[in-house]
């Protein structure tokens, strides 16, 4: 119990110094410890975070949310009115949805071993929007293929016989 109360202290005093930084700095750097968004990042890679007013997101930003106690980073898939979807690359499902209030901020920057990825440039920034559009297309995809192979294998029509 004393470990759980001591790390969940500690989440909150580094979420604490995120907010601080982006409050103060206007950005923050946070360290990748997933592999949700490879290839683009793999664990270790350092993101720069910048504070970003919510009518400048866009479907394909990287974003930064905090969803109970951990910061995540992921693709911005699908903006709603009050409900936002993200996704990490590797994945073939979104996230539950979130609420702009979640929102930290948007990656700006990707630091790699030996190089840097400025995601302003405006060749990243088309990229990006299409791999948004793409991630939703992937994701309607594959709803529609689990719902053939449930129909067509779960109802032995195919595959087997009755």
């Amino acid at each position: 119990m004393e470990n759980d109360s001591r790390g969940s202290a500690y989440q909150q005093f580094a979420q604490d110094l995120v907010k601080e930084s982006l409050s103060t700095q206007g950005f923050a750097r946070l360290r990748v410890i997933s592999d949700s968004m490879v290839p683009l990042m793999d664990i270790d890679d350092i993101v720069l975070v910048e504070h970003a007013p919510l009518r400048s997101y866009r479907r394909g930003d990287i974003v930064v949310i905090c969803r109970n106690g951990e910061f995540i980073t992921h693709r911005l898939v699908r903006l709603r009115k009050d409900q936002w979807y993200t996704k990490g690359d590797r994945f073939r499902f979104l996230d539950e949805p979130i609420t702009p209030d979640e929102v930290v901020g948007k990656v700006i920057s990707i630091e790699q071993r030996d190089s840097q990825i400025d995601l302003n440039r405006r060749s990243w920034k088309i990229i990006n929007r299409y791999k948004g559009w793409f991630a939703n297309l992937e994701v309607e995809f594959y709803k529609v293929a689990r719902w053939v192979h449930n129909y067509f294998f779960h109802n032995n029509q195919i595959g087997g016989v009755k």
